[in-house]
């Protein structure tokens, strides 16, 4: 069902959002330590990285909403466990 793989990419969304951001954080540290042409060079480029993650963020955030609407106005909800039939190999 589509909703199932909306939320397995929100899922999959929300980690590498953090992921990357943490990294980032650390190497624009360090690189303010130095103060050098390379280091703001380096300072330039994570912070164009941050604004991606930050968009992908933005996104993310924007499709767990249209998976709510989806859930509560269109009555469209994931399976519960026991609505999912168990498929066992013979």
């Amino acid at each position: 069902m589509a909703l199932e793989q909306i939320s397995r990419i929100l899922e999959e969304m929300a980690t590498p959002n953090d992921q990357i951001r943490n990294p980032i954080q650390g190497i624009v540290g360090y690189a303010s330590l130095n103060g050098d042409a390379r280091s703001e060079k380096i300072i330039d480029v994570c912070l164009r990285v941050n604004k991606i993650v930050e968009k992908l963020d933005k996104e993310y955030h924007e499709s767990k909403k249209v998976r709510c609407y989806f859930e509560h106005h269109e009555c469209i909800s994931q399976p519960s466990i026991r609505e999912k039939k168990v498929v066992r190999p013979r």
